[in-house]
This record gives structure tokens, sequence and C-alpha cells, in this order.
């Protein structure tokens, strides 16, 4: 608004201003499981997922997000969409890939032919002679797996094998075989129980891994066959190694054809390679390995007592016995139950024995004769007053002759060194 300087003229001037909509369609998060990823990704699950949680946060508040296809997997390849609306209008769409693996699981819950359950290579029996063709209804683990059967149809007296082939939805395969014996005797391989190494084994399983101690040399198999008439042989339970050892117990039906094999996987655990140390000590006292240590003058013999950090280690000891003055070298060897062997060293030092026999001090009667020969006392003394005192803190002193009578007397003083040495200071006394 312009007005004039005559204070009435008046004109007005209006400017439109368009502010523009934000048109940023960015994304400030972006997550898939809560692994930060970018457009274009692709993840693999597990099978039979059926949702992932995406996280898609805008970067800017009034954008829009929109996620389709994060709730819905299938097996194979997934697509998710994460649309990006901003404020202006514009979009942008953010793609996942997702693939849910397919299934590998071939396994079977039961095998039921002729409406009897049947482990995989287990026979069953029927003395009707007129039978052509059996059912077979097998149950899969996985529901999704296909079954194909085979030979329960045309059959004849005697043994009829069918085959029975399980796919499961990534197309890996596995096979069981039973039997369907029109008539003969019974072919029973199952085993009522099965025992090794002291542990029960669940029989409805397929496979079986025992551990077992390290050094263990054979391993105790307690099986018992269903049937009383059938054979069971046992292998492999003994002159075990270390690591993985192949246990196989075979049972023969009373027909003598029908043959089950169960197989047990026993670990041995490799001895022990530990040649540490747990603490070592020298003469009742903990010392560390490398260390300086002094004894006792004059010791000849140091005990030193090594844990070892495995308790079925062994330690032996040399240099801790006969040692002489200075240095000794002890050496502490740690053997593991593996025959590995470690060797730790101490220094134990044996201090020198002084030889040193002097006097630091010697008086009588309260003079020095240290160095003298002979000394007179008053007349009268019949009891000497001495003092002898050695350099050597290790030496002993011993005096004989302060008992004195008028004329001469000999005062002897024998000084011992540390080391078993010794001498004599001999002073001529006149009273």
């Amino acid at each position: 608004t312009v007005t004039a300087a005559d204070g009435e003229t008046v004109v007005t001037y209006t400017v439109t201003l368009n502010v523009a909509d934000n048109s940023d369609t960015s994304l400030s998060v972006f997550t898939l499981n809560g692994q930060a990823i970018e457009d274009g990704a692709v993840f693999t699950v597990a099978a039979y997922t059926e949702s992932v949680e995406v996280v898609a946060e805008a970067t800017d508040e009034n954008a829009t997000v929109d996620i389709v296809g994060a709730d819905t997997l299938q097996a194979g390849e997934n697509t998710i969409e994460v649309t990006v609306t901003a404020a202006n209008g514009d979009s942008q769409v953010y793609t996942i890939t997702v693939n849910v693996n397919l299934s590998s699981e071939t396994g079977v819950t039961e095998i039921l032919l002729g409406g009897e359950p049947v482990l995989d290579g287990g026979v069953v029996l029927t003395l009707d002679l007129e039978l052509t063709e059996v059912d077979v209804e097998v149950t899969t683990v996985d529901e999704n797996a296909t079954v194909d059967v085979t030979g329960n149809t045309d059959l004849v007296v005697g043994d009829n094998i069918i085959t029975i082939v399980v796919t499961a939805p990534s197309g890996d395969t596995r096979e069981y075989t039973v039997t369907f014996r029109i008539g003969g005797l019974p072919g029973n391989a199952n085993l009522e129980s099965l025992s090794v190494g002291g542990l029960g084994l669940n029989l409805a399983e397929t496979s079986w891994n025992i551990s077992l101690r390290a050094g263990s040399k054979s391993t105790p198999v307690i099986a018992v066959a269903e049937d009383q008439s059938a054979t069971v042989k046992v292998s492999g339970n003994k002159a075990l190694v270390v690591g993985p050892n192949e246990v196989t117990i075979t049972v023969t039906g009373a027909d003598g054809s029908t043959v089950r094999v169960y197989t047990v996987t026993v670990t041995v655990a490799a001895l022990s390679n530990n040649t540490q140390l747990d603490f070592l000590s020298l003469n009742g006292a903990n010392i560390l390995v490398g260390s300086n240590n002094t004894v006792a003058a004059g010791s000849r013999y140091a005990e030193v007592i090594g844990t070892p950090d495995d308790e079925k280690s062994t330690v032996t000891y040399s240099g801790n016995k006969n040692l002489v003055d200075g240095d000794n070298d002890v050496t502490i060897r740690v053997t593991a139950p593996s025959g590995a062997f470690s060797e730790y060293h101490i220094n134990v030092i044996v201090p020198v024995l002084s030889s040193d026999k002097t006097l630091s001090s010697f008086k009588i009667q309260g003079f020095n004769v240290l160095g003298k020969a002979k000394i007179t006392v008053a007349k009268g003394t019949t009891k000497l007053h001495v003092s002898a005192i050695a350099n050597a803190a290790g030496a002993s002193v011993s005096i004989s002759g302060r008992d004195i009578q008028p004329g001469f007397n000999f005062l002897i003083v024998t000084v011992t060194a540390a080391d078993g040495s010794s001498q004599t200071y001999t002073v001529r006394v006149k009273a």
C-alpha cells in the first residue's frame, strides 16, 4: 500500500506467493528384521517364514509410507514394495526381494503297511496267500512333501520290496524300503531296546551320537531284539580311537533274510593337551615361573611342588636335589594326558657359606688385645673377663682359659666360620 504526499492518494499492489509442497520421498529409517537395508536389497529367510518386519520412516514428516507384501510371504521369491508419497504428491517405490527357502525335510513320522506300522527296513507278514496289493500310508514330517510308492501291487508269495520316495519341496529326496511278506516265517529285525555306553537310545530316531570320555578304548552295547528268535551282532565297539567311531548293530530276523542295521556314532574325546601350571611353590612358599629364589646357605635340597591346571597331568622335577652353592636351574616338566609337555624353570640360589674367622673385637679385662699375643693382669686375678666378637654374622666363638692362677696362663679363643673352618687366637696372660 502506497500513500502519496497529499495523504489522500492511496494505491495497493498485490503479489501472490505460492509455496510449493515438499517433494522429499527419501527414507530416514529403512530396516528389515532389524537390519539396515537399501532399495533393491535381497534377503533369504528360512522355509515357511510367512512375514518379516519392515520398518520404513519417511525423512519428511508430512510424507506417507505404505508397505505391501511383508506379511504374505510364500515359498520362493517374494517382492515387498515400500511406497513413499511426498507432500506434493510425488512418490517413490522402494523394492525388497525376499527369498523364502524351500523345505528340505524328507522325514516321515509313520509308515503303515496294510494298516500295520512299520519302520524303514522293516517287514510286515501276512498269511493271506491271495493278496496281490497292499495299501501304503505315509505321514511326512513336512506336510508339503510328496510321496511316491512303488512295489505295492502285483504282489507274489514271498518277499515283496516296497519303495517309498519322499520328495521335499526343495527337491531333496529320501528313499525308504519296507518288505511285505506273503507267507513264510516272520522276519522281524527290529530292536526293542538299545543301550550304548550306558545310555538308552530312542529307537524312534534314525541316527544316534554318543560321546565318551578321553581314553575310552571300548564301550558296552546292550541290544535286545523284538523277536527273541532274531540274532544280534555288534561290531565296532572295541579298539576305539580318538574322534568318531562307527558302532553297528546288525539284527537278522528268524527268516534269515530280513536284516536291519543300526549305526551309532561314538565319539571319543581327545586326551587333554593342557600343560599349564596352576601354581608353583618352593619350600612351602608360592613362587613364579622364571623367578630367582634364595634358600638357606648350605641347602642341598629344595622342595618344589607344581600343581597342574589339568589334574590328570603329571609333574616331574629335576635339578632340585644335590644343590650347589650359587645358582641352580630347577626344571619343572608338566606332561598332559596326551603326552604333550611343557618345561618351566626357576633359579634356586644357595648362598656361599662365609669362611671369615676373624674377630672384630677382642678384649681381656677391658683392654683391647686384638693382634696381641700376651698381656699382664693384676696380681690376685683368678678369673678373666673376656669379650670376643667375630666379624662374620654366621661365625661362632668359644673361649677357654678364663680361670687363671698366678704366673703364666693361656687364654684360647676359637672362631668357627659359617663354612665350618676354624681359627684359634691364643693370648699368654701373666697374673
